[in-house]
């Protein structure tokens, strides 16, 4: 679908073309010249609009969008400051609301590859609180939560946190 676009997309170039010459030898005092130099270039809009539109995919409910939309929040993460630093034993809370999985879990990470803590969140929405472990790592660490379906994760929501 796109190809036959940019094919009458580029006649209508050479033709645009073909007329702002016609135009540019008569000093811009004919007028037909003019108004097909205005028809074609109009057409050339509406078509490289046309070609804009079909090149996005098709969204959720076949809609049609150019960008990614913004996942829903399903997870809330509640700190003992705003800042995010926590302690050794520091409690985080954790909601997850309108989650479309039936059971949740978490993980610990450092860099976002070595796990330090993991653990299952439980079944359903609904309030959860995860305790920092004992670990000898101080820094910056992330808490990602995970929806399970069929044994698979799928992160759902992720929280930077310092850990002193």
């Amino acid at each position: 679908m796109k190809i036959k676009y940019i094919i009458i997309l580029s006649a209508l170039a050479v033709a645009f073309a073909a007329a702002s010459l016609w135009v540019f030898l008569s000093g811009g005092k004919n007028a037909k010249a003019v108004k097909t130099k205005f028809r074609l270039g109009g057409l050339m809009l509406t078509v490289s609009g046309m070609l804009s539109l079909t090149s996005c995919e098709g969204g959720l409910g076949g809609e049609v969008m150019c960008y990614d939309p913004a996942l829903p929040q399903f997870v809330q993460f509640s700190a003992l400051d705003k800042s995010g630093i926590v302690k050794v034993g520091d409690p985080i809370g954790v909601t997850i609301k309108d989650s479309p999985y039936k059971s949740h879990s978490y993980k610990l990470l450092v860099k976002g590859v070595d796990v330090i803590q993991s653990g299952e969140l439980g079944d359903g929405d609904g309030s959860f609180q995860i305790t920092i472990e004992p670990t000898d790592y101080r820094g910056d660490v992330i808490l990602n939560i995970y929806g399970i379906e069929e044994g698979k994760e799928f992160g759902i929501g992720a929280y930077l946190l310092h850990l002193e």
